[in-house]
């Protein structure tokens, strides 16, 4: 397991940190962390500070567009709940969520058309 490392702390932000009724987010199976950047997009009371993604470069991206998030790069079925906790520190978590696998569907690969058996959707 490594770690992924956001541009900035929890501590360190500036506009939001004044926002009251503040939802720190987890977000499993993050990928390029799309679900949570959609939700702070919604609102300013969700706050991403926690994202697992087993590949390195979806935990990489989600890093880099992180400005809370605590980013662990492993197998979920691997990662203990103490690990993540340290990695919280004292930030209660209000909302878990988990993207689903999308890569079969993704237009971005090299070939194209729907194929439905894939093993990663």
């Amino acid at each position: 397991m490594t770690t992924a490392t956001p541009k900035a702390k929890l501590t360190t932000r500036g506009s939001r940190a004044s926002v009251k009724n503040v939802y720190n987010v987890i977000d499993l199976f993050c990928g390029t962390g799309g679900l949570s950047h959609g939700m702070e997009q919604q609102s300013s009371r969700f706050r991403t500070v926690g994202a697992i993604d087993l590949l390195q470069d979806a935990a990489d991206t989600t890093a880099a567009n992180s400005k809370w998030a605590e980013v662990l790069c492993g197998d979920i079925r691997e990662i203990r709940p103490s690990t993540m906790a340290r990695k919280l520190g004292t930030k209660d978590v209000a909302v878990i969520v988990g993207g689903p696998p999308c890569q079969g569907f993704s237009s971005l690969r090299p070939f194209r058309g729907s194929n439905d058996d894939d093993p990663r959707n």
